[in-house]
């Protein structure tokens, strides 16, 4: 039987299949970018200054010339404000701050040919240059790309049932491991193997439009790697018992995206971005990936966690992500987790939703910026924790981490605090300013130890937030020049 959709992933699949002729060209883009969840906020506006962030009673202010970004059907797309950074193309967006990665971008698939083809129904004794007589195992393909000039390897549909890891190694560079088009490989562990797939030291490897489910440990791991894109898979059903497990488990990651894969029924996190080992985190960019229903049974983990004990890290980009269903409100689980001093990262255009604990974490971190993201905290226990480097590591003191132009919500009860606050005296707190702040019941708090400088109080009125719908029903209120964020790139882009 079939998984069942998320609200989210429906609506986006519908969004998507609406527009399914135009997939081999950039009109697909924006069919889907007039069809898909948009949201836009325009203007720069100043805050009530209030104590009390109050959803019940504060009026919501109108901005001037703000709208919905999203193009609904019409033949003009939205315009952005000036100097915004952002883009707009018949209603799909860019992010903010641009990948910096040399990695390969992420796009609809053309051939490659001359390949290699690996099938289910294939056998090794075949000359596998074909999609008519492919190879059985991918173990024989890894051997062929090895010993020749043809760095590509199409899986032809069916499900692989995988007795061992396929290990990827600095002999197999310059790899491409690619679904074939219009069809869907699924590696199966039948939770008894650890891992699908792992890459150590081998660079410049793609992965892409390949269905990954029931493995013990993770899904994909990498380290100490260069250039490496693992785009547009699907990894559900892991079982990952213990830390340093998940859908993705990548370290020492330089120069690479992990863009477009959905993410679902994950034991523990989700993707895990670490610094160990004596490898670094250097331009890593995570974006446009559907997260949902990670940290089950494991406490302490992230939909997207990511950690840098050596505090070296730079240039991570956590862009344009949907994490959904994090946790339980007591197992101190995070949407986002930006764990053991990870430094330099910028979270943006990103919605949380669901229930979890946390809608984020900073520990012990510095120049972190979290801007431009939708946090709804309804099935959360609170917002945030910022807290300081635990006794055992070293302390670089929590400075110049940022917060500002994001919309929190909730619709349910508010809790005491929207800020759990745990700190040395070395630890500055975040500067927190112009977000813009909505309970439809009762005051958000805007007291303690982290307070919003110039807070919004307004109701962000977006049409169905309860189904993963945070486009604006009407003119949504001015409190900073917030960029659309598009979920129409959000999941696989097409293999046609």
């Amino acid at each position: 039987m079939p998984a069942l959709l998320s609200p989210f992933q429906v609506q986006v699949r519908a969004a998507k299949t609406s527009c399914s002729s135009l997939i081999s060209s950039t009109a697909w883009r924006k069919c889907v970018g007039g069809l898909a969840v948009m949201v836009a906020l325009g203007g720069c506006g100043g805050g009530s200054g209030s104590s009390a962030i109050n959803g019940a009673s504060a009026p919501a202010t109108q901005a001037n010339g703000g709208g919905i970004s999203a193009n609904n059907g019409a033949s003009t797309p939205a315009t952005q404000p000036s100097g915004s950074g952002t883009s707009t193309n018949n209603g799909a967006s860019t992010p903010a701050t641009p990948p910096s990665t040399p990695a390969t971008q992420a796009s609809a698939q053309q051939l490659i040919s001359p390949s290699f083809y690996v099938s289910p129904t294939g056998s090794d004794s075949n000359k596998g240059q074909s999609a008519s007589a492919p190879f059985l195992t991918l173990e024989k393909a890894q051997a062929a790309m090895q010993a020749s000039s043809i760095k590509a390897t199409y899986l032809m549909g069916g499900i692989f049932a995988r007795t061992t890891t396929l290990s990827l190694g600095p002999a197999d560079s310059g790899e491409s491991w690619l679904a074939y088009p219009g069809q869907t490989p699924v590696l199966d562990g039948a939770n008894t193997v650890n891992t699908a797939i792992s890459i150590f030291e081998g660079n410049d490897v793609s992965i892409r439009w390949i269905t990954i489910q029931n493995f013990a440990l993770n899904g994909i791991s990498a380290n100490a790697v260069s250039g490496v894109l693992i785009d547009s898979n699907t990894i559900k059903n892991i079982q990952s018992n213990a830390w340093a497990q998940g859908a993705m488990v990548l370290a020492g990651y330089t120069n690479g995206r992990v863009s477009h894969n959905v993410i679902q029924n994950v034991q523990y996190d989700g993707i895990l971005a670490a610094s160990w080992e004596g490898n670094t985190i250097t331009n890593l960019i995570i974006e446009d990936n559907a997260i949902d229903n990670t940290c089950i049974s494991i406490a302490d983990c992230g939909g997207i966690y990511a950690v840098d004990l050596a505090h070296t890290s730079t240039g991570l980009v956590i862009n344009n992500n949907v994490v959904s269903n994090y946790g339980t409100s007591t197992n101190a689980s995070k949407a986002i987790y930006l764990d053991d001093e990870l430094s330099n990262a910028t979270v943006e255009n990103n919605i949380v939703r669901g229930t979890g604990t946390y809608a984020f974490q900073i520990h012990g971190g510095d120049h972190n910026v979290l801007r431009n993201n939708i946090f709804d905290i309804s099935g959360a226990e609170t917002l945030s924790l910022y807290q300081a480097s635990a006794a055992s590591n070293p302390n670089y003191g929590m400075s110049d981490n940022a917060f500002t132009c994001n919309i929190v919500y909730s619709s349910s009860a508010p809790p005491s605090s929207l800020w759990v606050y745990m700190v040395q005296p070395i630890d500055a707190p975040p500067a927190v300013n112009n977000n813009l702040y909505w309970d439809t019941s009762a005051a958000l708090p805007n007291t303690g130890s982290v307070v919003d400088a110039i807070p919004t109080v307004a109701n962000p009125d977006f049409v169905n937030p309860s189904q993963a719908n945070y486009a604006f029903a009407s003119t949504p209120p001015s409190f900073c020049v917030f960029a659309p964020i598009d979920t129409s790139q959000v999941g696989p882009v097409p293999n046609p």
